[in-house]
Protein backbone atom coordinates (compact mmCIF):
# COMPACT_ATOMS: atom_id res chain seq x y z
CA UNK A 1 0.00 0.00 0.00
CA UNK A 2 2.68 2.23 0.58
CA UNK A 3 4.80 1.47 -2.12
CA UNK A 4 0.94 2.69 -4.06
CA UNK A 5 0.87 5.89 -2.15
CA UNK A 6 4.36 6.43 -3.14
CA UNK A 7 3.63 6.19 -6.77
CA UNK A 8 0.48 8.77 -6.70
CA UNK A 9 2.07 11.05 -4.76
CA UNK A 10 5.09 11.06 -7.58
CA UNK A 11 2.45 11.22 -10.16
CA UNK A 12 0.85 14.38 -8.78
CA UNK A 13 4.32 15.89 -8.33
CA UNK A 14 4.94 15.41 -12.05
CA UNK A 15 1.61 16.76 -13.35
CA UNK A 16 2.31 19.88 -10.97
CA UNK A 17 6.09 19.88 -12.31
CA UNK A 18 4.58 19.72 -16.02
CA UNK A 19 1.81 22.42 -15.32
CA UNK A 20 4.22 24.88 -14.28
CA UNK A 21 6.23 24.78 -17.63
CA UNK A 22 4.61 27.51 -20.11
CA UNK A 23 3.32 26.50 -22.88
CA UNK A 24 4.27 27.63 -25.99
CA UNK A 25 2.35 29.74 -28.21
CA UNK A 26 1.33 27.89 -31.96
CA UNK A 27 3.87 29.67 -34.75
CA UNK A 28 1.45 31.21 -37.19
CA UNK A 29 2.51 31.70 -40.71
CA UNK A 30 1.53 34.48 -43.21
CA UNK A 31 4.37 35.46 -45.21
CA UNK A 32 5.43 36.11 -48.84
CA UNK A 33 8.36 34.74 -50.54
CA UNK A 34 9.63 36.55 -53.68
CA UNK A 35 11.25 34.24 -56.42
CA UNK A 36 14.28 32.29 -55.21
CA UNK A 37 13.88 33.40 -52.26
CA UNK A 38 13.20 31.29 -48.69
CA UNK A 39 11.93 31.49 -44.93
CA UNK A 40 12.75 29.74 -42.03
CA UNK A 41 10.99 29.17 -38.74
CA UNK A 42 13.61 27.20 -36.21
CA UNK A 43 12.94 26.15 -32.94
CA UNK A 44 14.85 23.91 -30.44
CA UNK A 45 13.05 20.42 -30.13
CA UNK A 46 13.79 17.43 -27.66
CA UNK A 47 14.32 14.33 -27.86
CA UNK A 48 10.52 12.75 -28.87
CA UNK A 49 9.33 16.16 -29.08
CA UNK A 50 6.52 16.42 -31.72
CA UNK A 51 5.09 19.35 -33.26
CA UNK A 52 1.90 19.52 -35.68
CA UNK A 53 2.46 22.04 -38.97
CA UNK A 54 -0.06 22.73 -41.43
CA UNK A 55 0.28 25.34 -44.52
CA UNK A 56 -0.67 26.34 -47.53
CA UNK A 57 0.85 28.32 -49.86
CA UNK A 58 -0.80 30.01 -53.48
CA UNK A 59 1.40 28.45 -56.20
CA UNK A 60 4.07 25.23 -56.19
CA UNK A 61 7.67 25.92 -53.23
CA UNK A 62 9.74 23.42 -51.82
CA UNK A 63 9.56 22.86 -48.56
CA UNK A 64 11.77 21.19 -45.47
CA UNK A 65 11.77 20.58 -42.03
CA UNK A 66 16.27 20.23 -41.55
CA UNK A 67 19.02 20.56 -38.73
CA UNK A 68 22.39 21.20 -39.11
CA UNK A 69 25.81 18.98 -37.84
CA UNK A 70 28.57 21.44 -38.44
CA UNK A 71 27.93 22.37 -41.87
CA UNK A 72 25.83 19.98 -43.38
CA UNK A 73 22.62 19.72 -43.27
CA UNK A 74 19.90 16.56 -42.43
CA UNK A 75 16.72 16.54 -44.12
CA UNK A 76 14.37 14.30 -41.92
CA UNK A 77 11.10 15.70 -43.78
CA UNK A 78 10.95 17.10 -47.52
CA UNK A 79 7.91 18.26 -49.40
CA UNK A 80 8.87 19.67 -52.74
CA UNK A 81 6.68 21.07 -55.18
CA UNK A 82 3.66 21.43 -53.24
CA UNK A 83 0.86 23.63 -52.45
CA UNK A 84 0.32 22.48 -48.86
CA UNK A 85 1.69 19.96 -46.51
CA UNK A 86 0.28 18.87 -43.31
CA UNK A 87 2.01 16.11 -40.94
CA UNK A 88 3.25 15.81 -37.14
CA UNK A 89 7.09 15.98 -37.22
CA UNK A 90 8.56 14.40 -34.08
CA UNK A 91 12.39 14.86 -33.36
CA UNK A 92 14.58 11.98 -33.30
CA UNK A 93 17.36 13.50 -31.09
CA UNK A 94 17.30 16.93 -29.45
CA UNK A 95 18.54 19.62 -31.80
CA UNK A 96 17.55 23.02 -33.45
CA UNK A 97 14.93 22.22 -35.93
CA UNK A 98 14.07 24.59 -38.91
CA UNK A 99 11.03 24.46 -41.09
CA UNK A 100 12.04 25.82 -44.26
CA UNK A 101 9.91 27.17 -47.41
CA UNK A 102 11.33 28.01 -50.72
CA UNK A 103 9.43 30.01 -53.46
CA UNK A 104 10.69 28.83 -56.88
CA UNK A 105 9.88 30.95 -60.18
CA UNK A 106 7.31 32.61 -58.80
CA UNK A 107 6.42 34.42 -55.46
CA UNK A 108 4.20 32.58 -53.33
CA UNK A 109 2.07 33.38 -50.17
CA UNK A 110 1.92 31.34 -47.30
CA UNK A 111 -0.05 30.54 -44.40
CA UNK A 112 -0.64 28.27 -41.76
CA UNK A 113 0.52 27.25 -38.36
CA UNK A 114 3.03 25.08 -36.35
CA UNK A 115 1.95 23.81 -33.29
Amino acid sequence: MRTLLLAVAACFAFHAHAADEPKKPPVTLDFRLEPGKIHEECMKLAKDQAKRFEWTSDTNIDFNVHYHKGQEAFYPFKANNRKAAKARFVADHADEYCWMWIAKKEPATVRGSIK
